[in-house]
């Protein structure tokens, strides 16, 4: 595709103010106007507008043998993938004022 000029984006979106390239695209971006979420995850209940969100969300909050960063806040329970998201999820402990922590 290089040396290809670029179409200016044509299709509008009628209920806020972006464009799209192609109408597969303003499509895509419909449902983010849409109340409606029809993937719910059947672990939690968490549902979102997206199946690819869905995916993301059971890949990080229900892999048990990816969970390998447990909070270490006594009695929480919540584990994590990553460590930068425990690191996240324990600062929102700190502020709202819980300090017992098992190290």
């Amino acid at each position: 595709l290089r040396g290809m000029v670029k179409q200016p984006p044509s299709h509008r979106c009628g209920k806020c103010p972006r464009r799209f390239r192609t109408r597969w695209r303003l499509r895509r971006h419909g449902v983010v106007h849409s109340p409606y979420r029809p993937w719910a995850c059947r672990g939690c209940g968490w549902a979102t507008k997206r199946k690819a969100s869905l995916r993301a969300h059971i890949r990080i909050r229900h892999v048990r043998s990816l969970l390998r960063y447990a909070c270490r806040y006594i009695g929480c329970g919540a584990k994590w993938i990553y460590r930068s998201h425990r690191r996240a999820h324990e600062l929102r402990h700190r502020a709202s004022g819980v300090t017992i922590r098992c190290v």
